[in-house]
């Protein structure tokens, strides 16, 4: 990932500066993080996700996340690579918050809390047999189901490949409809 200029020491002694508030390289600084709007108005190219005001309060937000993250960064790669994936895991936060209100703002008037306890399975038991699924396939479940994500956007957060995203999905989607049969059964024989 790193280029062949690419100097760790070089690197992790800049930040300590930074760090310090050391003026030369604070200016620096400041001068490296203007790939933030860059790297989040890239993510909107060809699609209306973020509006300009939208573009400009997550890049203040990231910077306020990269300044609180900075004593730990490490230096595997240029400052830059580790702060574009800050950028990246933000902009899917916005818009997993943004889809959350669409959908509380869309109900038709009825109390969400009425729907979930007409349904079969209510939502406390989907939520119960998802905790007890666990880990990885858990999260995976909840960020398809309930935020809303489709898997490629789920790969990029993961930073895992599409396909081995999917195949941990249905792995935990089986699981869930074992444990969600098996709760159905032991109700039906009380």
């Amino acid at each position: 990932m790193a280029g062949p200029d690419f100097d760790p020491r070089a690197e992790l002694e800049f930040v300590r500066q930074v760090i310090a508030r050391v003026p030369a390289a604070v200016d620096r600084f400041i001068e490296r993080m203007r790939c933030i709007p860059r790297f989040i108005g890239y993510r909107c190219i060809g699609r209306r996700w973020l509006r300009a005001p939208e573009i400009e309060d997550l890049s203040q937000e990231v910077t306020r996340i990269v300044l609180e993250k900075l004593p730990e960064f490490q230096a595997r790669s240029p400052l830059e690579l580790w702060v574009r994936r800050i950028c990246e895991l933000e902009f899917h936060n916005m818009l997993r918050s943004r889809r959350k209100r669409e959908r509380e703002t869309a109900w038709s008037g009825e109390d969400p809390e009425d729907v979930v306890r007409e349904s079969a399975i209510d939502g406390e038991k989907i939520r119960g047999a998802i905790a007890r699924i666990g880990g990885y396939e858990a999260e995976l479940i909840d960020f398809r189901h309930f935020d809303g994500l489709s898997f490629d956007e789920i790969a990029e957060i993961k930073a895992k490949p599409v396909a081995a995203v999917k195949s941990a999905y249905y792995r935990g989607f089986q699981r869930l409809a074992r444990i969600l049969e098996d709760e159905m059964g032991s109700e039906e024989g009380e």
